[in-house]
C-alpha cells in the first residue's frame, strides 16, 4: 500500500501541485499527506521517522518534542510517531506562518511558538528577531542586515521552563532542528537533566557539537538519515 502511495498515486500528484501558484499548491500538498498519514504514509525527510520507530522497537504511547516542528506535516519527524504509534508529540515552532499551519494540521499535538535560548540569554532577552524562510528560518545575528529579509519577532523561553509548564517529567525522544543554533538551545536544559532521554540532532558542525555533547556526557549512538542519535542518559 505505502509503495503504491509512493509511486504510483503521489508521484502525479505532485507534478500537478508544481503547476499551481506556491501558496496554493504547498496547503494542497500538506492537506494530502496529512490525510495519507493516518494510513502510514510517511514523509520525513530520508524516511528518518521510520529509522526511528524501529529504533525505539515500534514503541507504542511514547513521547517526544520536535524543536523546529515547521508547518507540523512536510518532513516532519515526530508526524508517523504520533499518527501510527500513539506517541505524544510537542510541537514548537517560532515562526507565525508555519506555526498556524502546524495549529491546522496537528491538533492532537501540544504545540507553542517559542524561540528556545540558553538560560543567560533568556534572562535578558524576552523576545528575539528571526529571520523568516519556510523550513530554514534562521536567528538573525548581529552581521545579518536584517533590511534585506523578512523578519518577525518572536517570544523566547528555554528547555528547562517548558518542561516545567507543561509538567514533563519524561522524554522518550527530543527531535532537535535549528539550524546551527542547538548547542544555545541546550544552554537552556539545566536543573533537571534527568528528563530527555534520547536526541535526534541536525547539527551543523558535527565535530564543534559532538565535542559539546561530551562535556555533558551525552553519547552518541548512531546517525539517522541526515541526524545524529544521542542518549542524553
Amino acid at each position: 500500500m505505502i509503495y503504491f502511495l509512493r509511486n504510483v498515486f503521489w508521484s502525479p500528484i505532485k507534478l500537478i501541485l508544481s503547476v499551481l501558484p506556491n501558496s496554493y499548491g504547498r496547503f494542497v500538498k500538506l492537506s494530502i499527506i496529512n490525510v495519507l498519514s493516518y494510513i502510514g504514509y510517511s514523509n520525513s525527510l530520508n524516511r528518518m521517522d521510520r529509522l526511528i520507530i524501529e529504533f525505539f522497537n515500534y514503541k507504542k504511547n511514547g513521547v517526544c518534542l520536535e524543536v523546529g516542528g515547521a508547518d507540523g506535516i512536510d518532513q516532519s519527524n515526530s508526524l508517523h510517531l504520533e499518527r501510527r504509534y500513539n506517541w505524544k508529540s510537542y510541537l514548537v515552532e517560532p515562526t507565525t506562518d508555519q506555526f498556524n499551519l502546524l495549529k491546522r494540521f496537528r491538533k492532537e499535538a501540544i504545540f507553542k511558538r517559542y524561540a528556545f535560548v540558553s538560560c543567560d540569554l533568556f534572562a535578558t532577552k524576552k523576545n528575539i528577531e528571526i529571520k523568516l524562510n519556510n523550513l530554514q528560518s534562521t536567528i538573525v545575528s548581529k552581521d545579518t542586515n536584517s533590511d534585506r529579509y523578512r523578519t518577525e519577532l518572536v517570544p523566547t523561553n528555554t528547555l528547562d521552563n517548558f518542561f516545567i509548564d507543561n509538567g514533563i517529567r519524561n522524554l522518550d525522544l527530543l527531535i532537535l532542528d535549528v539550524e546551527g543554533y542547538e548547542i544555545q538551545v541546550l544552554e537552556g536544559y539545566k536543573k533537571d537533566q534527568s528528563i530527555i532521554n534520547f536526541m535526534l540532532v541536525e547539527a551543523s558542525n558535527f565535530e564543534d557539537f559532538d565535542a559539546y555533547a561530551k562535556s555533558r556526557n551525552w553519547k552518541f549512538i548512531k546517525n539517522i538519515g541526515i541526524d545524529y542519535l544521542y542518549s542524553l542518559k
